[in-house]
């Protein structure tokens, strides 16, 4: 079980439209709190990772033109020198999808290494709020 389980979160922010907070539900009672924290963590941080690279492709290819150019400036501009901690509170709360955070991060060429970083730290968070509560609710209990 624990396969299907790392393997919907690895694909969940590449190709699977089902929101984080019903796939860690699903592994924890499944699997545990534990082992859907660990393997959620590495699958998330996993499928971030294939999706950067595959939106950084699309990016350097859909950036040649002088209005794409004069767009990204615009929108380097408007998220300034916060656009890293917009990054991390938007991985952690659900108001974006994570595969439109990937393309966004790609097209505003944020490092890979910085990414992954700010991926796992935001990942461990909310994946760790999410497959805990499922703990912290049966013992209350």
């Amino acid at each position: 079980m624990w396969c299907v389980y790392f393997l919907a979160c690895m694909l969940r922010p590449i190709c699977v439209p089902v929101p984080e907070t019903a796939v860690i539900l699903w592994g924890s009672r499944q699997i545990g709190s534990l082992g859907a924290f660990f393997f959620g963590v590495i699958g998330s941080v996993l499928g971030l990772m294939i999706m950067y690279s595959l939106s950084s492709l699309i990016a350097h290819r859909i950036s040649k033109g002088r209005k794409e150019k004069r767009q990204l400036a615009w929108l380097k501009q408007l998220t300034g020198r916060y656009r890293v901690w917009i990054l991390g509170v938007l991985l952690i709360v659900p108001l974006v999808s994570d595969e439109v955070l990937c393309a966004g991060s790609a097209f505003l060429k944020i490092p890979l290494p910085q990414f992954l970083k700010i991926g796992i730290i935001a990942k461990v968070i909310s994946i760790g709020m999410i497959a805990f509560q499922v703990f912290l609710a049966t013992c209350a209990v």
